[in-house]
């Protein structure tokens, strides 16, 4: 609640993955011990910083719990399918490869967080009014 006022989700959303990926090229491809210490401390406080600001901004966008609830599963996704595609980018092209799709799932991030936090709206277009997220059991689904 505290940097919640203070820093904008935006900032948090669009900076973070980057200063994320910068992290892990920083520490693929540093040669001396302080670089590699710089980017595995930094690798952590980035990701739980960025993932309380992700659902955060979740919650707020979805008040029924839909979106929260999927969450951890695809941290899960992620977790499960990020060393398959690491050690196949290692055998195939070497260890620089894995930089390059760190940058490259970093703009798949930002596009999903672009399409979160609706800058992805054209000026002139009219806004899509969304239904309400709360809905009474007593009355039943709203299609």
């Amino acid at each position: 609640m505290y940097l919640e006022g203070r820093v904008s989700i935006r900032l948090v959303l669009f900076l973070l993955p980057v200063v994320f990926a910068a992290m892990v090229s920083l520490m693929l491809t540093a040669s001396k011990l302080a670089m590699y210490r710089i980017g595995m401390t930094t690798i952590p406080a980035s990701m739980i910083f960025m993932q309380i600001f992700v659902f955060g901004a979740l919650s707020k966008l979805d008040r029924s719990g839909r979106s929260l609830a999927a969450f951890p599963a695809t941290i899960m996704l992620g977790t499960a399918l990020g060393p398959v595609i690491g050690g196949t980018l290692v055998k195939s092209f070497g260890y620089g490869a894995l930089s390059i799709g760190v940058a490259a799932a970093t703009v798949i991030g930002m596009f999903g967080f672009l399409r979160l936090t609706g800058e992805h709206e054209r000026p002139g277009r009219k806004k899509i009014e969304q239904p309400p997220a709360c809905v009474d059991v007593a009355d039943g689904p709203r299609l």
